[in-house]
């Protein structure tokens, strides 16, 4: 919609020049970060990742700015829909405007954009008559967000034998605790190679409950079997692992 060039010259194109910009942004007490223009000349926000995990705090607040006089207590309001999910579900979704910036400080977005598929947004800024700006293909939301590349995510579970043990000989792995007493595993079992046995794709199903974690019991299949246990092993949950509140919610 509009031509490509630094959100500095954007600005000062709009009558705020650089020092005016700063002065803007210096009332919130941060540097201007990545803004991204909307369809609404005198409106720009933040820009956000491409791909989030549904309900998960953004790793930055989320701003939108107004370049024109906008008075301050004014409610700024985002919604986000396709046409998957027309009306998806939002939290912390409202702000009010402070010096011509209205900050969000734990925007989530709970609702699944769908397969493949991402967010408009469109954000409200209630004046009168009100302002309203869009910013599209703006967040992917899924229930697990992004993965990691395959042969990044995928390291491979090793169990060493001190001893000897013939080639071939299977060995198991099994996880539970006093919640999950047999933990779903997947591709549990794999076959001893010179002393190794290597687990290409083990996947932990079943979890492991609240603040606790699985104790791991590995069995070689030699005659008599060689039983070893791995206690604390790891702790699964439904959305693993949260980045520290106070560096998601900066």
């Amino acid at each position: 919609m509009y031509p490509e060039m630094p959100i500095n010259d954007l600005i000062t194109g709009f009558g705020l020049g650089d020092r005016a910009w700063a002065e803007l942004m210096g009332a919130v007490g941060e540097p201007p970060g990545d803004l991204i223009r909307t369809g609404a000349p005198n409106v720009v926000c933040s820009v956000l990742p491409p791909h989030w995990r549904s309900n998960k705090t953004l790793p930055a607040a989320f701003r939108v700015v107004a370049l024109g006089a906008v008075q301050d207590g004014t409610i700024v309001t985002i919604r986000a829909g396709n046409d998957e999910n027309c009306c998806a579900e939002i939290r912390n979704n409202s702000a009010v405007m402070k010096n011509q910036v209205a900050k969000f400080n734990d925007l989530r977005f709970v609702g699944r954009s769908g397969r493949g598929k991402s967010f408009l947004l469109t954000i409200t800024i209630s004046t009168t008559p009100p302002q309203v700006a869009t910013y599209t293909k703006a967040i992917k939301v899924t229930v697990d967000g992004p993965r990691e590349p395959r042969s990044k995510s995928h390291l491979s579970f090793l169990v060493v034998a001190l001893g000897a043990v013939q080639d071939g000989t299977i060995v198991t792995i099994r996880a539970g605790n006093d919640e999950n007493c047999c933990a779903e595993i997947r591709n549990n079992s794999a076959v001893m190679k010179n002393q190794v046995a290597k687990f290409n794709d083990l996947r932990f199903v079943g979890r492991s409950g609240r603040g606790k974690s699985f104790l791991l019991t590995i069995t070689i299949s030699t005659t008599p079997p060689q039983v070893a246990t791995y206690t604390k092993a790891i702790k699964v949950t439904v959305d693993g692992p949260r980045e520290p509140r106070s560096k998601s919610r900066e």
